[in-house]
């Protein structure tokens, strides 16, 4: 077994290496909790989390590695409450796992189709819109497209701009128990989606579908 000498004492290379290794973790976890914000800012695509407030979007330094700084993206509400976009996807990928929704997805990818698009337009309730992908609609251009949401990871991406308008769209929610229901658009290119405190107000403008809560 290799060893090592450290002031006379003999040390396992094994362990050495564990020490290494926990050196190591101890550099990458520098700085953990709440450190400096990188910015705090609320853009087109953060969720609602009350009647006329969207959620602010931040980036806090959890420390540093070899690489660079490290940092947690969050959401807060109107309370100065913090939600974890990748709990909160955990939580809306579990609730399409528990209605059978998960292996819908899985089969139109095993059919070389895209899945459906998926946004958290809401966490106080946790909401989520869906609608076809995009891809068809650029396929032309020969550029990279998204084909769908496939991962709960995907669903903490949330792009500066409101969502295309393309039908057939639904929407569910976790917390009400909600499985996907069908939007249905008025002439005038309006729908909603009832909320305990108010509605999610959808309104097709052009080739975009802005959401605003009231």
């Amino acid at each position: 077994m290799n060893t090592r000498m450290s002031r006379g004492v003999i040390i396992p290379g094994s362990l050495s290496w564990v020490c290494v290794g926990a050196l190591l973790l101890s550099t990458l976890l520098i700085g953990c909790g709440r450190g400096p914000l990188l910015k705090l800012r609320t853009h087109k695509g953060c969720p609602w989390c009350s009647p006329t407030r969207q959620a602010q979007e931040g980036e806090r330094s959890m420390g540093s590695s070899f690489y660079g700084d490290i940092w947690k993206n969050f959401w807060m509400d109107e309370d100065g409450d913090e939600h974890d976009p990748e709990a909160v996807g955990k939580e809306v990928w579990s609730y399409l796992k528990e209605i059978g929704y998960v292996s819908t997805i899985e089969d139109v990818v095993r059919q070389g189709r895209c899945s459906p698009k998926m946004r958290i337009v809401s966490i106080n309730p946790v909401i989520v819109v869906m609608q076809p992908c995009q891809h068809k609609r650029y396929e032309h251009m020969k550029v990279h497209l998204s084909h769908g949401t496939r991962h709960p990871f995907e669903l903490t991406q949330i792009p500066d701009r409101d969502m295309y308008f393309d039908e057939p769209m639904q929407w569910f929610s976790p917390d009400l128990e909600t499985a996907p229901t069908e939007i249905t658009f008025s002439k005038a290119g309006v729908a909603e989606i009832p909320l305990a405190d108010g509605k999610l107000k959808l309104v097709h403008e052009g080739e975009w579908c802005k959401i605003t809560r009231e």
